[in-house]
Parts: C-alpha cells; sequence; structure tokens
C-alpha cells in the first residue's frame, strides 16, 4: 500500500509527532533548505525515538536544496512590483527578513550574465519575467518585465543559461557533512539532471561513513527526464517533482510524465515517488476540493511506494491531512 510522507511543519512539536505516528503515519520529510543543521538534527533524533518507543518502521526523507535558486522579500507579506520597474536583488547564503530583496543559490547566480531573462514561479500565479540590465560580485540590477510578486522563498530561474550540475553543490555539500553517522535517512537530491551527479553523492557518503543512505534522484527537469533511465540504473529509488517539471511541461504533460515514471520505476523495483501540490486545498483550508481528492484517489490505484505531501509544511494543523488520508485509504479500500 502507498505510503504517504509528511513534511514537518518548523512549529510542530514533538507531541505533535507522535500524534501523527498514532493516526498512522509514519514516514515523514524534511526540507533542508527551510531547516537549519540544528533542527534537522532535532527532529531526526525525534522520529527515530518515536518510531523506536512505537515499534514501527519510520522512513525520514532528508530533500537537499540541490542548484535550485530562490527568490526572498519577507517571511509575512508579499511585495508587487510594477512593470517595468528597476531593483536591486542581493546574493545571501541565509535569507534574512530585511528591506533588500534577496536570491540564494550560487549555482543559478552565477550562471547569470547582463541580457538573460530570469523566471520567477509559484504555484497558481501567471509565470513572472525579470532582464538582467547589470550584475555585481554580490547582486543584480533587473528589470521586471511583468508585474512581480515576491514572498518568502519563490523559485527563480536562469531561462537564458541553464546549468546541468555533475557534483553536488557545496551547500548540500555542508548538509551530508553533519548527517549522524551511521545514519538511516533517505536523501532526496534535488536536481539530479544526470547519474554523474548522484555518483559524486554517494561517492561522498561512502567517504564520510554513509555508504548505507539510500538515495532517491529528484526528477525536476527535462534533462532529468532526457536521462531518467541512465539515472534509475544509479539511484535507489526516484522523486518526480511536478511543481519544478511545470516549467518545462504543461500540466497535462506533467501528469502523463508521472503514470509513465511510475511504470518504468515499478518495471524496475525501484520505489518511487510522486511529490508536490496533490494536496494544494488543505495547505490553507480543512477541506480538499473534490478534484484533488479524486487526482490523488487515481493516482493511488497506480501504487506507488510513497506520496509527498508538502503542504504541511503551510498549514501545521496535522489533523486536516491525517482526516484526507483516512478518507482516500477508506474510498480506496472500497475501490479494490
Amino acid at each position: 500500500m502507498t505510503r504517504f510522507v509528511f513534511t514537518i511543519n518548523k512549529l510542530w512539536t514533538k507531541n505533535d509527532i507522535e500524534n501523527i505516528i498514532k493516526n498512522g503515519i509514519y514516514d515523514f520529510r524534511i526540507n533542508a533548505i527551510r531547516m537549519g543543521h540544528e533542527q534537522i538534527f532535532n527532529y531526526r533524533r525525534i522520529v527515530s525515538s518515536l518510531a523506536q518507543e512505537y515499534g514501527v518502521a519510520s522512513k525520514l526523507f532528508i530533500d537537499l536544496p540541490g542548484s535550485k535558486s530562490r527568490i526572498w522579500n519577507c517571511p509575512d507579506e508579499k511585495k508587487e512590483i510594477p512593470v517595468d520597474t528597476v531593483f536591486e536583488i542581493y546574493l545571501v547564503e541565509t535569507p534574512h527578513p530585511d528591506n533588500r530583496i534577496q536570491i540564494t543559490g550560487n549555482e543559478v547566480f552565477n550562471s547569470i550574465k547582463c541580457g538573460d531573462v530570469l523566471e520567477i514561479r509559484r504555484v497558481n500565479y501567471e509565470r513572472m519575467y525579470l532582464t538582467v540590465l547589470k550584475k555585481d560580485d554580490n547582486k543584480v540590477c533587473v528589470c521586471a518585465k511583468t508585474k512581480i510578486i515576491i514572498g518568502w522563498g519563490y523559485h527563480i530561474l536562469n531561462r537564458s543559461n541553464y546549468h546541468t550540475l555533475k557534483e553536488i553543490t557545496l551547500q548540500d555539500e555542508g548538509y551530508i557533512t553533519h548527517m549522524e553517522s551511521p545514519s538511516s535517512d533517505i536523501i532526496g537530491l534535488s536536481f539530479a539532471d544526470c547519474p554523474e551527479i548522484v555518483k559524486n553523492l554517494r561517492d561522498l557518503l561512502i567517504e564520510l561513513g554513509n555508504g548505507g543512505v539510500k538515495i532517491f534522484a529528484k526528477i525536476e527537469t527535462r534533462f532529468a527526464v532526457d536521462r531518467l533511465n541512465d539515472i534509475i540504473d544509479v539511484a535507489d529509488g526516484i522523486i518526480i517533482g511536478r511543481d519544478d517539471l511545470l516549467a518545462y511541461y504543461s500540466k497535462t504533460e506533467v501528469d502523463e510524465l508521472v503514470n509513465g515514471i511510475i511504470i518504468m520505476c515499478k518495471e524496475k523495483n525501484m520505489p518511487v515517488v510522486p511529490a508536490s501540490n496533490y494536496f494544494l486545498s488543505l495547505a490553507y483550508g480543512r477541506e480538499m476540493r473534490k478534484e484533488e481528492h479524486n487526482e490523488v484517489l487515481s493516482l493511488l490505484l497506480n501504487e506507488p511506494d510513497y506520496v509527498y505531501i508538502n503542504e504541511t509544511n503551510k498549514n501545521n494543523d496535522w489533523r486536516v491531512f491525517c482526516n484526507e488520508v483516512d478518507l482516500l485509504y477508506n474510498e480506496l479500500e472500497v475501490r479494490s
């Protein structure tokens, strides 16, 4: 049976996670870009100790940031920027809520040059575009070609100059070196566009004494789709990043890709995890829209090994998600 993976909300206490486990959800995910090393360490210990206490087999997925770049304004409000406005974006290692618009992700920043077109992506928003006018060592000057809305950690990519990495980023390496050894975590390798980057991560894990850690390659670009067979050959599992794939494909095409990748992985006995935006209506609400419910139900009929629920990161009331999962399991049982 497919297992749901709850993304850990930073507001959750040990008691919250204990109650989630009592409700039959044993698997959790940490989005490393949104937590520091100490927070990750603490939640890892909480999940491990509770799993042992209740005698359940819990999986902890830690998704590395990878080469994904994000643009940041303020955690509590969105900034609207009119068309043709010229403004500056500052490169930072870690975002801080101040008056500056900031960008994280050295790989994307280093690829930027004058004249490039940058795209800002956010679920349920129209695509937003910037033209680069000038670049300095730690900032870029851009012009808004569409109306721009910037919140806290929106995806930004360089449409003009994308690089496929063969080695993990220095930021990802920092997370890996802080892992306990030995570790039973599953690493979600973001933007695994080629088999070489999976091999590079595995070599580093072996060097650090964590060769037993499972690597699940995240398929998030058309470049990864093109190399999928090669990536499957070297990974321990596949995570399908639906939201990031929407930068390259239509919604219909992404749905077809998800179904095709699930079939391919099952044929190769490869664990597969469809991810992103299946529970959007629960991000800020208490009831799931019927069309979303039916979409997840259809997905479960394809029997993926896991399904990520990342909306728990926005709605800290875990009960609404547990209730929806119960409804889905009950309906699936009736249909089968």
